[in-house]
């Protein structure tokens, strides 16, 4: 810690890093909350339209087909290949609504717990209210060296005659200098075990919470590429009905 005082860079230092942790789990958190939302969308309308076609499945003809019949075919033929159709499209968009939730919800919410978890403790261990009181102490000792400081600035020598009264004046601006002295050896101790906290906290927990957070984040990235990879095979799982 160089300089008369708590330099900035070290609040900016401290604070830098500590937002830069928030930032990667506050935008992983947002990013996984709207895929679930735009993912439980999906299995909403998939589970809705699942159950509306087995109910039409189950149900009568409501329209009539023979104008559309082909020489051969008959009305009872057609619909039972309609109910094949609905039937299958509801297991489909059932089966699909089961993997999204599976697949795709339930393990992103899982990383949103963790990320959440992340968050709380890098808050939780902050070490702002400490550097606060570092500053404190920091600032008293400063004080009483200025002080002492000043004492001695505005010492007025001795100029009689008397050698005694001489001896006494050059004993107390040697007190006066044993002050400050004094003083500037307890700041400079504050200051070194200030900044011997600041450094221990930095890397002994700092460091590794930090480290928590990029795995947590390379852990965020590898699934939303695993769920690309899910989703782009779901498209594909369109049952041919025809």
């Amino acid at each position: 810690m160089e300089g008369f005082g708590w330099p900035q860079s070290i609040d900016n230092t401290v604070n830098e890093r500590h937002q830069y942790g928030r930032k990667i789990l506050t935008n992983g958190i947002e990013s996984c909350k709207k895929l679930v939302g735009f993912s439980r969308r999906i299995v909403v309308a998939s589970t809705a339209l699942s159950l509306e076609l087995s109910v039409h499945g189950k149900g009568g003809a409501s329209f009539s087909v023979e104008e559309i019949l082909q020489p051969g075919e008959t009305t009872a033929n057609s619909w039972r290949f309609l109910f094949s159709v609905n039937d299958r499209l509801s297991g489909f968009h059932s089966e699909l609504a089961k993997k999204l939730i599976t697949q795709v919800c339930n393990p992103l919410r899982d990383i949103i717990m963790l990320m959440e978890g992340e968050l709380a403790a890098l808050d939780e261990e902050s070490i702002n209210d400490k550097i606060s009181v570092m500053k404190d102490k920091i600032a008293t000792r400063r004080q009483a060296c200025d002080v002492a400081l000043t004492t001695v600035k505005s010492f007025v020598p001795y100029k009689g005659t008397s050698p005694i009264a001489k001896i006494r004046r050059e004993e107390e601006f040697g007190r006066r200098l044993k002050v400050v002295e004094e003083c500037y050896r307890n700041y400079e101790a504050i200051v070194s075990s200030c900044n011997a906290t600041v450094a221990s906290f930095m890397e002994n927990v700092q460091d590794p919470r930090l480290r928590a957070i990029e795995e947590v984040e390379l852990c965020r990235q590898q699934m939303i590429s695993d769920i690309s990879n899910r989703l782009e095979v779901m498209g594909h799982m369109l049952p041919n009905t025809i």
